[in-house]
């Protein structure tokens, strides 16, 4: 699948299974937090090699969130095809 027709797949996917108030308030933690923790991976670069754990740990607790924010949707998310099938999803939506 091409990164356009992934894009517009996501975009015509994710309102069905982002409908829980639980989920989307997750989400709004967890999305930023997944931010920060790339920032964090950067800064590590020019700052404090630390902030690479740090940052890790961000993205590890921002996915582990929004796998639980899905659990509560009724409708289940499409499962992954496989490692780069998640890594693709993951940053496009």
């Amino acid at each position: 699948m091409s990164l356009g027709t992934l894009v517009a797949w996501a975009w015509r996917e994710t309102p069905p299974v982002h409908r829980s108030t639980g989920n989307l308030l997750i989400h709004v933690v967890a999305v930023p937090m997944f931010v920060a923790g790339h920032a964090l991976w950067l800064a590590a670069i020019v700052a404090n090699p630390w902030l690479l754990m740090a940052g890790s740990s961000c993205i590890v607790v921002s996915v582990a969130l929004q796998r639980l924010g899905h659990s509560m949707e009724a409708q289940a998310v499409h499962p992954f095809t496989g490692p780069r099938d998640f890594v693709r999803r993951l940053y496009v939506e």
